[in-house]
């Protein structure tokens, strides 16, 4: 999986946006073999492979020689020269977590993402700027599911001379290893997303096996929707047999396997990890096994991906509305010897770090802040990117807490909550509110009507117009007021309520609201000091807690339920072809539903959603029912998004594109495409 289209099941608005999910998902003639198509095969966001003659030579004589393996389809690093390419110096202000990737997909975290990402690899990729599905490690474009005797089937080719990166073989037999250990040891997140065993609540997932060493099977107990086949198992991580089967079959349970330390594992990516120092630095190396190294990649306007490969041609993703315009275009490699990710924990350290000259680039997580912001703004060394952002900042609710529980009371949250007054004023405009759960910027998917409609339901002429209707949302419930009621009398102060009892004549006690530290994330600590004076008003004490992000995430871990009352976190959604986040976020049985949230109506609307194998009919699924329940049970309150504002050295490095939903850190930096400004 590759720092530029690794979107797993994760405003200044400088010209982009997703308009690719026709292109992703939509195919005529599905059934037709790949190889007799005149469409263009479209490879992962600039990936593909081109080997040399004398490279293809060498593994032709290996075959002969007895090996009985074709050669890798990459051809070595491009133009690294003797010295093994150029040094892409990295800023951020967290180092990896862990150097596990069974642990890292476990439970993601964006620091760990940056490193650990790009070593990663999948049959498919969903390249960016575009995110149309592509081949990544598979021979063809994802074919359809059939019916077998009593399965539902799907076979994959894998290209030949798959290599991981210590030199051995990649096989089919490697994707039947990451499902048996993922059954056996019942993995939880990512993993679970991705992959969607049966024998976990949910999933349709029976069975991945190898026919022989290039054919994968799947099978289903059901027909797989779009988010099952191609968008989640295509896209899911493979992990090497070769490597784990010994420590998986010494582990006895879950957590053994995740503890491992993964130093020293093989990858499959355009970079593998080679040393992590916590807290200071971590150095990943550039694979010279990567199976697109030396692929020519364009993107195009009508969101499809042309590749041209050795092994690998074609136009992927192509439509009706077919548009020939190119949108990016560049060779894959890694062009870069190694990636060193220098770990500054205070943004204007890091940015400091860039105008000096110390780093090439700083990619930063939840944002930089205003001051360190500004400062790359001033720098004349430094090229300033703004992006949209694809993902939110939200107010959780613990369901399986009280009051949080009432669904009245959630709403009456929801209606004082002033998103507006949060980010036009208080924010003096540096991130823009957000009302539905799809961002705008995935046009694709986003329908404007009824996010207005939506908006509408949440907009208020001031405050205490806010406050009156809150305060009848809680009276319409039962609730009471020992004291004032909460009310706004015409060109008066706003009264706070004081005493609130619930409808049952019991007083409701204090609730806690969690948000991050104001040097972690400023915006969502402001957000969090704000919020709870709203509520405050609505008579319900509230406790503003700024917590330490890992003790946040701690709290909220729906693995043994959830501790937090409320609180004031961020979701990061995955692929923006196809949003499978409703599934993920909210149903029932997902295991990293943080909300304990439990809702016939919308776990069977996911369902459908899910199961859905027309693009059409998933997205009226998303606007008529997903969007609808959530905004009026409330588990979750979209706050706000902020514009992914980042720096680098244009002296220093170069991208073959910057303008990228989610921004360069959404790509991990693309550092299997940066080159040095001379390339």
């Amino acid at each position: 999986m590759t720092g530029l289209a690794r979107c797993h099941r994760r405003w200044l608005l400088v010209g982009v946006a997703i308009v690719v999910l026709a292109a992703a998902c939509e195919r005529d003639g599905a059934e037709d073999d790949a190889t007799d198509r005149d469409e263009d095969h479209e490879v992962g966001a600039g990936e593909g492979s081109e080997a040399d003659e004398e490279a293809r030579a060498d593994d032709e004589a290996r075959a002969d020689e007895g090996d009985g393996d074709a050669g890798p389809p990459g051809g070595g690093l491009p133009d690294a020269g003797a010295d093994g390419g150029f040094t892409y110096n990295v800023g951020v202000f967290k180092g990896p977590a862990t150097a596990n990737f069974w642990a890292y997909f476990n439970a993601p975290d964006t620091w760990t993402g940056y490193v650990l990402e790009p070593t990663s690899c999948a049959l498919y990729d969903l390249p960016a700027p575009t995110f149309a599905l592509a081949p990544e490690l598979a021979a063809e474009d994802w074919p359809q599911a059939r019916h077998d005797d009593d399965a539902w089937v799907v076979e994959v080719r894998l290209r030949d001379g798959l290599r991981w990166s210590d030199g051995e073989p990649l096989t089919a037999h490697d994707l039947a290893f990451t499902w048996d250990t993922i059954v056996d040891l019942e993995l939880g997140g990512g993993w679970f997303g991705a992959y969607e065993p049966e024998t976990l609540e949910a999933g349709i997932t029976t069975g991945v096996t190898a026919v022989d060493d290039t054919t994968v099977r799947f099978e289903f107990s059901g027909e797989p929707g779009l988010a099952t086949w191609p968008m989640g198992l295509g896209n899911a991580p493979i992990m090497p047999a070769h490597h784990w089967d010994e420590i998986v079959d010494e582990a006895q349970d879950a957590e053994a396997l995740l503890e491992a330390s993964g130093e020293g594992a093989p990858t499959c990516g355009p970079f593998t990890l080679d040393e992590v120092e916590p807290g200071a630095f971590a150095v990943a190396e550039a694979n010279e096994h990567y199976a697109l190294t030396g692929a020519t990649v364009t993107h195009y306007a009508d969101g499809s991906v042309e590749i041209d490969a050795d092994d690998l041609e074609g136009r992927f993703g192509a439509t009706d509305s077919q548009d020939d315009e190119s949108l990016a275009s560049y060779t894959v490699g890694p062009f870069a010897g190694e990636a060193h990710y220098e770990v500054s924990s205070d943004p204007s350290v890091a940015v400091g770090a860039l105008v000096d000259g110390e780093v090439d680039v700083v990619l930063p997580g939840p944002g930089l802040g205003e001051a360190a912001e500004d400062a790359l703004f001033e720098a004349d060394t430094v090229e300033t990117v703004a992006n949209p952002t694809y993902g939110l900042h939200y107010l959780g609710f613990n369901l399986s807490h009280e009051p949080m529980a009432d669904r009245a009371f959630r709403q009456a949250v929801a209606t004082v909550v002033d998103r507006e007054f949060i980010t036009d004023t208080v924010m003096g405009g540096a991130a823009e509110p957000r009302y539905t759960f799809l961002p705008p910027a995935n046009e694709g998917w986003y329908d404007e009507a009824r996010a207005a409609e939506v908006a509408d339901r949440w907009r208020y002429d001031d405050m205490g117009a806010r406050v009156e209707a809150a305060q009848e949302v809680l009276a319409d419930a039962g609730y009471t007021w020992d004291g004032a009621e909460p009310e706004a009398p015409e060109e008066e102060a706003i009264v706070r309520g004081e005493g609130l009892r619930d409808p049952q004549g019991e007083p409701v006690r204090e609730v806690e609201l969690a948000h991050p530290t104001a040097g972690y994330d400023p915006l969502r600590h402001t957000a969090g000091l704000h919020i709870a004076d709203f509520v405050d008003q609505l008579g319900v004490p509230v406790d503003a807690q700024a917590t330490e992000f890992g003790q946040l995430l701690d709290r909220v871990d729906p693995t043994d339920g959830p501790e937090h009352d409320l609180v004031i976190l961020g979701f990061g959604l995955g692929s923006p072809a196809f949003p499978v986040f409703y599934e993920d976020f909210w149903t029932s049985a997902s295991p990293v539903n943080n909300a304990a949230f439990a809702h016939e109506a919308y776990d069977e609307a996911a369902e459908a959603f899910a199961r859905a194998d027309e693009l059409a009919d998933a997205r009226r699924v998303v606007w008529e029912e997903l969007e609808p329940i959530l905004h009026d049970e409330v588990p979750h309150l979209p706050l706000f998004a902020n514009p992914a504002v980042e720096g680098y050295r244009p002296d220093r490095v170069a991208y073959p594109y910057t303008d990228v939903l989610g921004g360069l850190g959404a790509v991990h930096g693309q550092p299997e495409l940066v080159r040095e400004p001379s390339d």
